[in-house]
């Protein structure tokens, strides 16, 4: 009964991630790559001095003062943005959505995992992957470069 059970359960959370990333890829395929005022005028510049330095983040520092006054996390951004445009070239936003599609179907699975280990009942998995799936603000983040919801 259990096997059989846990089987279930990974036949509808494979089912639901498969669909779900076709839903969302086309989502933010029909509305494009939204890049964000801050991420072009802010983000943007400090992520090339970062290349520039070959991302040394002390050589960064020196080089560009408004780093100096930037807490970690946003740096982190920073170095996301540029390993986007290495990667991607001027087509960087493009990897920041991917990335946005990834950590959305990542949360995703944690919450199907959460929802079945707290009840063992489809109906709940089922319920809660739908809820989620149609959340506003996940869907609006997901084409937006931005460094939050």
């Amino acid at each position: 009964m259990g096997t059989s059970r846990a089987n279930l359960y990974f036949k509808i959370q494979t089912a639901y991630i498969i669909i779900l990333g076709v839903i969302w890829s086309a989502f933010a395929y029909s509305k494009g790559v939204i890049v964000p005022v801050d991420t072009l005028e802010r983000w943007s510049p400090l992520a090339d001095i970062l290349l520039k330095h070959k991302f040394n983040i002390f050589a960064a520092l020196n080089d560009a003062t408004e780093i100096r006054s930037i807490s970690i996390p946003y740096i982190a951004w920073i170095s996301v943005i540029a390993l986007c445009k290495l990667l991607f070239g001027s087509y960087w936003g493009v990897g920041v959505i991917v990335l946005n599609l990834l950590a959305g179907i990542f949360i995703a699975i944690l919450i199907l995992k959460v929802t079945w280990n707290s009840t063992k009942k489809p109906i709940c998995v089922i319920f809660a992957g739908l809820a989620f799936a149609l959340c506003y603000d996940v869907l609006q983040w997901i084409p937006v470069v931005l460094s939050e919801i």
